[in-house]
């Protein structure tokens, strides 16, 4: 094994083992250690944009500037135009810094932590983390070339699409959401009594009993299966929009959207341009529930054969798949279709390690994204795994 070889294996080894949470901790640590206030932060910015010669006059373009880290602004000593030296940089009209070199750091070292777990470390709210993670996945995306990978449908992914919101429990469907949220004691900062911890036990254990049945569940079900046969119904008649369905259901938006999103899971309808539904029928519907589920990719590596059809190079695309199966899966606990492509191409990028090292240079020339742009992202149909030499076969634990 290569140097460069033994280098990624460690790297994979700290991300899909028991390693994990070890090094996510020295990774915090070192990180304080480097950057422990917001102005160590942006003087490593300013160092950085100097030295990319993109520290420079907004008004004539001088790089002859005095700065002022405190304001976030840089006068010009040749035209003495005041601006701001972020201004429609990636760090545009950024506040909390180090949360945003925080994640940058993780990523820089082929690592990856969930938004809930950034927030907590750092000081951020969970959807502040996310944003950011969001934010440093695009240039990964942005700067990604794959040649000759795996191409794998958006339908493909159907077991990953887990989380609707930030709110959802890791790992169940949507239309459960409501019925199921509890509250979270993950990073509570005092121990609960031993009393109440056995009580939830009890309580937990009553609840996946194969004889227990919740209070009103059988109710709720009943409910859900009338609504999906009234959509199903309706959209026989035709497309439909999600308002033109609350009246025709008389529900509300938030359920109806409950009961969709379970439906395209099962392939029985499925959303197209203008914000509309269809349903799909015989042939159609069938062809997408046939296809071949992404998690097979990793049954067939472990198999250690090559099944009748698949393509040539599904094998040479494990690693990159592992990884996003252990980030979907284990680490982020369901992802959102419409981002989907980030964690593909931040899986592809913990392969490669092309951008190690250097990603904060690369986060600042890719320039400004903002709210706007990663709300209007959308994965593209088609997705593409990396090829690689595998190295995770021993470290993989599905």
């Amino acid at each position: 094994m290569t140097s460069a070889d033994s280098s990624i294996q460690e790297r994979l080894k700290n991300l899909m083992t028991l390693e994990y949470e070890v090094y996510r901790g020295k990774l915090l640590k070192s990180f304080n250690k480097r950057f422990p206030t917001d102005e160590s932060c942006w003087l490593a910015v300013v160092r950085d944009m100097k030295k990319q010669g993109i520290l420079r006059c907004k008004k004539c373009g001088s790089e002859d500037v005095e700065v002022s880290i405190e304001n976030r602004t840089q006068t010009c000593k040749d035209c003495k135009k005041p601006s701001f030296f972020t201004a429609g940089t990636f760090f545009h009209r950024v506040r909390k810094i180090r949360a945003w070199m925080f994640a940058i750091y993780i990523l820089d070292k082929g690592f990856y932590v969930s938004s809930k777990w950034l927030g907590y470390s750092i000081g951020v709210s969970q959807s502040s983390a996310l944003h950011i993670i969001k934010s440093a996945l695009l240039v990964f995306e942005q700067n990604e070339s794959v040649e000759n990978g795996l191409m794998v449908k958006l339908v493909q992914f159907k077991k990953f699409f887990c989380k609707r919101s930030i709110l959802t429990d890791a790992l169940i469907k949507p239309i459960e959401e409501m019925s199921n949220l509890d509250e979270d004691e993950e990073y509570s900062e005092e121990p609960k009594s031993k009393g109440r911890r056995e009580k939830k036990k009890q309580a937990n254990s009553a609840s996946h009993s194969e004889t227990a049945i919740a209070p009103g569940k059988s109710q709720s079900n009943d409910k859900t299966k009338e609504l999906e046969e009234k959509v199903l119904t309706e959209l026989s008649k035709g497309q439909r929009s999600i308002d033109e369905l609350v009246k025709l259901t008389k529900e509300s938006s938030q359920t109806l959207l409950t009961v969709l999103t379970d439906l395209e899971f099962s392939f029985r309808i499925r959303a197209i341009a203008g914000g509309r539904f269809e349903r799909l029928k015989g042939s159609l519907a069938k062809a997408n529930a046939n296809d071949r589920p992404l998690e097979s990719w990793l049954e067939e590596y472990r198999k250690g054969n090559q099944k009748e059809g698949a393509e040539e190079n599904s094998l040479d695309a494990f690693d990159s798949i592992a990884v996003f199966y252990t980030v979907a899966r284990k680490l982020a606990r369901g992802l959102s279709r419409k981002y989907i492509g980030l964690f593909v191409a931040l899986s592809n990028e913990i392969i490669l390690g092309r951008n190690l090292g250097e990603f904060f240079s690369t986060c600042l020339g890719a320039g400004y994204f903002g709210s706007r742009f990663i709300r209007n992202y959308q994965a593209r149909k088609e997705q593409e795994f990396v090829n690689s030499v595998s190295l995770l076969k021993a470290l993989f634990v599905a």
